[in-house]
């Protein structure tokens, strides 16, 4: 039979429901995450709170509808351990081997293959499915039953929240993802996949954004509560309750992320939009520069940043430039020389070992070559990278720091802020971090009297008084 979300609805309420505890009405998110797994995309990627239900609703139930009514026969299922996604294939053998209702509609015959990972059904009349459990990142190249490959793949919660944490666990895991899962599939294969935002850059939140994909993201209410995901089962008080607890325990992230699908809640992130005050670039500042290093061109790394900030008379921070590219060795000197030669600036900041592995001799020949001298201060963090951008993220907080907000490169830096550590890229506030990291060798641009009284000696030529007159002796 075509599979369709009512189809699949009614396969819940008369099949499954009855052996359910504590049953709750049908969420109408529940049928929208139906009609997009019926749907004829071959790529749906949907973000459900916790809670609600969304491994029963797809993993379980569409799961069972997609192999007793032949709509597919060959299904992988997918999760971050081997150990979760075996518990949902043994959820799933459950409901095949002991509801009677079900076995008996659908002539359910025997298992032929029962393994933890793996089990092949036989049905009255013949027809064969089988079901292979597989954990993220386990080896499924070339991944074959009946001369078949999978023609349905759902992946659920496939993400850990340590590994998300992680840059380089994050690029194996897409890498995984893109290059061996994906194609195991038949050329008619669906993949769908469900799961919790758990980080700015996690796959899911990338495939969330992806033209390619249809998706959905799903929160379990809006900002005032005035709309409630599944009022049923998570009504406003109790939703507030869970709010509660996570702010007692010092997590509100975590409510954000688990309830929200946000990794970063707005009101405790650690740059706030109310820390970003406007200002124009005053006529006058003692300017600072960092680099914040990522030598290569590929367009999946970081980039080389740039920032620069300059002190004004009344100790506060200016944030007036920010370049930010994909560099070669020989792009970072020319932007640093560019850098050097506009602004000035008294300390140009970097990390030691990133200078010594990258750029150190080339640097130190072009500064003679060129007969320019660029003040490198090397720090040495022995913090990550949160403590380091402490400095800077309590100078904003105190409205100690100015940007200005029609300048190009403010947009982009601003929704780095605003997700940090969280973010796809964290390279902007690593290098304006530098900066704070190094504020107590920062020196306050003179005032405007103590310009003027410079002047006045340059030109008069001040030191007339000093030392004993040639002519009077005194």
């Amino acid at each position: 039979m075509q599979l369709d979300a009512q189809l699949i609805e009614g396969f819940v309420r008369v099949f499954l429901v009855p052996r359910m505890d504590a049953v709750k009405a049908i969420p109408r998110f529940h049928r929208e995450l139906w009609e997009d797994f019926c749907s004829e995309y071959p790529r749906v990627a949907q973000a459900a709170p916790r809670g609600t239900a969304k491994t029963t609703a797809v993993t379980f139930s569409c799961t069972l509808a997609s192999a007793l009514f032949r709509d597919r026969d060959f299904i992988l299922l997918v999760s971050k351990t081997e150990g979760q996604v075996v518990r949902f294939l043994a959820n799933i053998k459950a409901e095949l081997l002991v509801n009677d209702e079900l076995k008996s509609q659908f002539g359910v015959k025997r298992f032929v293959k029962d393994t933890e990972t793996e089990v092949v059904v036989e049905l009255l009349d013949g027809h064969q499915f089988c079901i292979i459990a597989k954990g993220s990142e386990q080896e499924v190249r070339g991944l074959q039953w009946n001369g078949k490959r999978p023609n349905l793949i759902i992946i659920d919660d496939a993400e850990g929240a340590e590994q998300v944490m992680n840059p380089q666990r994050r690029e194996k895991f897409r890498n995984w993802l893109f290059n061996d899962l994906f194609p195991c599939g038949s050329e008619y294969c669906k993949i769908r996949m469900v799961g919790t935002v758990l980080h700015m850059d996690s796959a899911l939140e990338r495939l969330l954004k992806d033209n390619l994909w249809h998706s959905k993201r799903f929160a379990a209410h809006n900002e005032d509560f005035t709309e409630i995901l599944w009022p049923e089962k998570l009504g406003r008080d109790k939703l507030e309750e869970i709010r509660q607890s996570y702010i007692n325990q010092g997590n509100p992230d975590g409510y954000s992320q688990e309830y929200l699908n946000k990794p970063i809640d707005a009101e405790n992130a650690y740059f706030h939009r109310d820390d970003f005050v406007h200002s124009d670039t005053p006529d006058y500042l003692e300017y600072y520069a960092a680099i914040d290093f990522a030598i290569t061109k590929k367009t999946k790394s970081d980039y080389t940043v740039i920032a620069v900030a300059g002190m004004d008379n009344e100790g506060l921070l200016h944030i007036v430039d920010i370049r930010r590219g994909r560099w070669d060795g020989f792009e970072i000197i020319e932007n640093m020389f560019w850098i050097q030669e506009k602004y000035e600036p008294n300390l140009f900041i970097a990390e030691k070992g990133q200078i010594k592995h990258t750029l150190d001799a080339f640097l130190n020949a072009e500064m003679v070559k060129r007969g320019q001298y660029i003040n490198l201060h090397a720090v040495t963090p022995k913090v990550d990278k949160e403590q380091r951008a402490k400095p800077l993220q309590a100078r904003m907080r105190a409205g100690g720091v100015r940007f200005n907000t029609e300048k190009k490169w403010y947009a982009g830096l601003i929704d780095e802020m605003l997700v940090f550590p969280r973010g796809q890229h964290d390279d902007q506030v690593d290098a304006l971090a530098y900066i704070g990291l190094a504020l107590d060798k920062v020196t306050m641009a003179p005032s405007k009297e103590e310009l003027e009284d410079e002047e006045y000696e340059r030109e008069y030529g001040g030191g007339l008084f000093e030392g004993q007159s040639v002519y009077t002796g005194y």
